[in-house]
């Protein structure tokens, strides 16, 4: 059996230092009995505007509670340019946690979206460990940075924490190949059984989880060892968890629109019962000045204001935004077609008037360069078509064309044939081939799944920066036409 190497690290002083204070929970002074509260959050994607009410949330719990673990199921960056632009890219993020007493943090794959060196300088400036059981990063500069799992003591009360990753269908998290180069990966179901042992080093055992709520399930019917699985990754609301196979699952959603609060008691060291809440943040009303003013003052970053263009109208939902991303990405690069996927559009909307450096980088936070192509209309087709089927879903957005994708009748997620027309539903030559461009995530996600002769040139300008230059060139009156169609 694979040999377990998890290490102890000592619970944070604010936790243990609250033992004893008048309000605590009557369970704690019962002979016996023992009250633990998780509090979590996850995919919180660099968004810190409520940071501070979760300050002052945690510190309530530390005030009501003799035992309170604040942990983190991952994705902590890309999303907000005050954390994504910032100097040290990430370092905002990472300083408020230490000052809130983050226990641990699972990788998420956002985590890699910067490169390696600069994911090592988070994790030395982390007063908290990150874990990922699932990886080897020996041989890269992340060796000795990641942890699989550790074993806190909580007043008392010894908690197994196991950290696992989400896997795309290639083997990787979902980032860019060259962020994650080195890294060797395996499935985090599977690997968890070896883990299987932790069971036994503590009083409560977490697994803490950025492998999406479905794969959650799938774990807590193999694993029934984990008392609750805190997850992230599929940015899944679960209001009171679910309970399955005697584990408890809870997830938060994302951008910190939710606090989870897990609170377990145990009866002479075993955990006799467990109850999951997620608590809006809007509902909140205490803050954290402290915090407060250290959110202002990195949100205070004038270079993030300066107008960079102007829209004539509001910008509303992904067909819209997605136009108006391809849109900009086939002008400045001459191509007949561009492509964007619905999960790199991160704002509902652009409202009408100027458009800042911040709103760009609100909407597109990944730095994805770009990809350019010479394909048949075939090529393309078939293209959409395998997106289509491994999304079970239309994800793509066009510039220079409309597609229609004919779902199979006995498989609607899977498509029988992809239609391709002009704007005006004309059929486009099928002699031609095209200059067809895209991130290169995209590429990298979709183009593999099909067979193409040529193999692309890589753009190095990123799709904001190629926004921002879009946008200075005009004032963008956006194209709010469907382009996408499903029958």
């Amino acid at each position: 059996m694979k040999k377990i190497l998890c290490y102890p690290v000592a619970a944070l002083l604010l936790v243990c230092g609250a033992c004893g204070r008048p309000g605590h929970s009557a369970l704690d002074t019962r002979q016996g009995y023992d009250t633990l509260v998780i509090v979590s959050t996850n995919d919180v994607h660099a968004r810190i505007d409520n940071m501070p009410k979760l300050a002052a949330y945690i510190q309530g719990q530390r005030d009501s509670f003799p035992r309170v673990l604040l942990l983190s199921a991952g994705d902590l960056f890309s999303g907000s340019p005050v954390v994504d632009q910032h100097a040290e890219r990430g370092f905002p993020m990472i300083d408020l946690m230490n000052r809130m007493g983050y226990v641990v943090n699972t990788v998420g794959n956002h985590e890699f979206d910067y490169g390696q060196k600069a994911l090592k300088d988070r994790i030395a400036q982390a007063r908290f460990p990150f874990l990922c059981a699932n990886a080897d990063f020996s041989g890269t500069i992340l060796n000795g940075a990641v942890q699989p799992c550790i074993i806190t003591t909580v007043d008392g009360l010894k908690v197994a924490i196991l950290g696992l990753l989400q896997l795309e269908a290639h083997g990787r998290p979902s980032t860019l190949p060259e962020n994650v180069e080195g890294v060797e990966f395996s499935d985090g179901l599977a690997v968890a059984a070896s883990y299987a042992a932790l069971r036994d080093s503590g009083h409560v055992f977490v697994v803490l989880s950025h492998l999406g709520a479905a794969d959650d399930v799938r774990l807590a019917l193999q694993f029934p060892q984990a008392d609750v699985i805190v997850g992230g990754h599929s940015h899944t609301t679960l209001p009171a968890g679910i309970d399955t196979n005697n584990v408890l699952i809870t997830q938060t959603g994302a951008y910190l629109s939710h606090i989870g609060k897990t609170t377990l008691v145990l009866h002479n060291g075993k955990v006799a019962s467990k109850k999951s809440v997620l608590v809006p943040t809007a509902s909140l009303t205490a803050v954290d000045t402290a915090i407060q003013s250290l959110v202002e003052t990195y949100k205070n970053n004038p270079d993030m204001k300066r107008v960079v263009g102007y829209t004539a109208d509001g910008v509303t939902g992904k067909n819209a935004l997605g136009n108006f991303i391809t849109d900009a990405l086939a002008a400045e690069n001459h191509w007949d077609m561009a492509f964007t996927n619905n999960g790199g559009i991160r704002v509902p909307a652009l409202p009408k008037g100027n458009i800042t450096f911040e709103q760009v980088y609100e909407l597109d936070p990944f730095a994805n360069q770009m990809v350019a192509y010479t394909l048949s209309l075939d090529e393309i087709k078939e293209f959409l078509k395998q997106a289509y089927n491994r999304e079970g879903k239309a994800e793509l957005q066009i510039a220079g064309a409309r597609y229609t994708v004919v779902r199979n009748a006995a498989d609607t997620t899977k498509a029988a044939e992809v239609q391709l027309t002009n704007y005006a539903g004309r059929t486009l030559d099928a002699r031609k081939r095209y200059k067809v461009g895209m991130s290169s995530y995209v590429a990298l996600t979709f183009m593999p799944l099909i067979t193409h002769r040529d193999e692309g040139v890589h753009i190095t300008t990123t799709t904001a920066e190629t926004l921002i230059q879009h946008l200075s060139r005009r004032r963008i009156k956006p194209d709010t036409a469907a382009r996408v169609f499903v029958k």
